[in-house]
């Protein structure tokens, strides 16, 4: 195997959150992955055989006892999981086993599996799942089988075993005639409906030789990656990097300053709307430094943000084509018809893009729709992860909902109206060594000096 070119001790999970916290799959190991129908426990054995059969040039085969090849493939490939390619390749192996029964299957298991390993040298092996065999055997039956074949199956050959066993809906667990005994590792993929949509939870209950930081993981099943863990990175996982980019320009630095990439800015309105004069700084920002920019809207459609940002071009002076053509991305969400753990998957998709301003709008509507505690885990995790100094995010929101809001913000940008005026209060928090010198720690400017500003500019 290929395990020490690539630096990797074992096998490895595809989901790189689930691998940076529980680390390599040590050879021999016996995975049993438990769990609802429809909760992502194909999708995630899948996911592992795949990834190293292709990353190590390992062979792999994939038992299924209810899906055929056709329907399979098909829905892997959602998930970039191209298993024909794997099988042009002569790395992996997909055996239906649809008419068999009782100790005939049993049989027809347990040969197929000790020819893939032993004999042709397969180094992963799925079985999808192992109920139909657990059914025709007592407790004392299965143990003996557990253990002195597939157990030591896998442990003498070095190879991963993973069983797939199902859970029905509304239990915890199932008589699995003590394979949680003998399993070195065992996940527990649940559902929950919570505000009419689905949530999915992995639970890791034991992993032989390795510490469990966290039990119980949120996850999504997400279009074109497969499985996606939902945990926000730990301080030890932050990469720490001086940002040596900032963006300034004289209107700009008399709001903001410079701002620092990886910044996270929150721009709170007092006034229930976020005056124009935001859109224009941000433009200016985009343009001057010709920037790659994402916008992400809970409040507008993405046609009427389109509108603001080219409006915004041209009262600069700037062709508006030139200002789309920066855009990697503009959508629009309607966050009451996802679940919390889809929006937090989705942001960090839109976050992973190749951008450098990422502008969430009408962020209000996620504390609407959602539990506001949870909102601010997820966008305070968003703000630990974008800390690699690539991605600035300007979040701009219409009050303030929980106490610790702001406290992700690394400048926090206050809009206050008074009678027939609005005032700008900016409180900075975040700075760079060579910032100290011209660093103001609170900048109060009036709606009418900026837009002064950026008239003078245009000029």
């Amino acid at each position: 195997m290929e395990f020490e070119k690539s630096g990797a001790t074992g096998f490895v999970f595809k989901d790189e959150v689930i691998a940076d916290l529980l680390g390599d799959i040590e050879p021999g190991s016996v995975l049993l992955v438990l769990g609802h129908p429809g909760a992502g426990k194909s999708t995630f054995a899948a996911g592992i055989l795949f990834e190293n059969c292709l990353r190590f040039n390992v062979k792999g085969v994939y038992i299924s006892l209810a899906e055929t090849r056709e329907k399979f493939y098909n829905y892997m490939k959602k998930f970039s999981m191209d298993f024909e390619y794997g099988e042009k390749k002569n790395l992996v192996e997909f055996i239906h086993m649809p008419t068999l029964a009782g100790k005939e299957l049993l049989e027809a298991i347990t040969s197929t599996l000790s020819t893939k390993i032993f004999t042709e040298g397969y180094s992963i092996a799925v079985v999808d799942s192992i109920t139909p065999i657990l059914n025709v055997l007592t407790t004392d039956e299965a143990r003996s089988y557990l253990h002195s074949t597939l157990y030591n199956l896998s442990s003498v050959a070095k190879a991963l075993l993973i069983l797939i066993s199902d859970l029905p809906f509304a239990t915890e667990t199932v008589d699995l005639k003590g394979l949680e005994f003998i399993a070195d590792a065992v996940f527990v993929f649940k559902t929950r409906i919570e505000k009419r949509m689905i949530s999915r939870f992995m639970e890791v209950r034991k992993f032989r030789g390795k510490s469990i930081p966290m039990a119980e993981m949120p996850f999504v099943i997400e279009e074109g990656k497969g499985i996606r863990c939902l945990l926000p990175p730990t301080t030890a996982e932050v990469p720490y990097s001086m940002a040596m980019t900032s963006y300034r320009d004289e209107c700009t630095n008399s709001v903001w300053g410079s701002i620092l990439s990886g910044t996270y800015v929150g721009i709170v309105s007092r006034c229930n709307i976020i005056p124009f004069s935001i859109w224009l700084l941000l433009t200016k920002l985009i343009m001057n430094y010709g920037l790659n920019y994402g916008i992400l809207s809970f409040r507008e459609s993405k046609e009427v943000t389109k509108e603001v940002i080219s409006k915004s071009a041209q009262v600069l002076g700037i062709p508006p084509h030139y200002i789309l053509q920066k855009s990697v991305f503009i959508e629009s969400l309607n966050p009451s018809i996802f679940s919390s753990q889809q929006l937090e998957a989705m942001l960090y998709r839109f976050a992973e893009q190749n951008i450098n301003f990422f502008i969430i709008d009408g962020a209000e509507a996620l504390y609407l729709h959602h539990d506001p505690l949870y909102v601010d885990q997820m966008l305070r995790s968003l703000s630990t992860y974008i800390k690699n100094g690539l991605i600035t995010v300007f979040e701009l929101i219409n009050g303030v909902y929980t106490q610790t809001q702001t406290s992700r913000y690394d400048i926090v940008h206050e809009i206050i109206c008074r009678e027939n005026t609005v005032e700008h209060n900016v409180v900075r928090g975040r700075i760079a060594a060579i910032d100290i010198a011209s660093y103001n720690l609170v900048t109060r400017i009036s709606e009418e000096s900026i837009l002064k500003c950026l008239n003078i500019v245009q000029r």
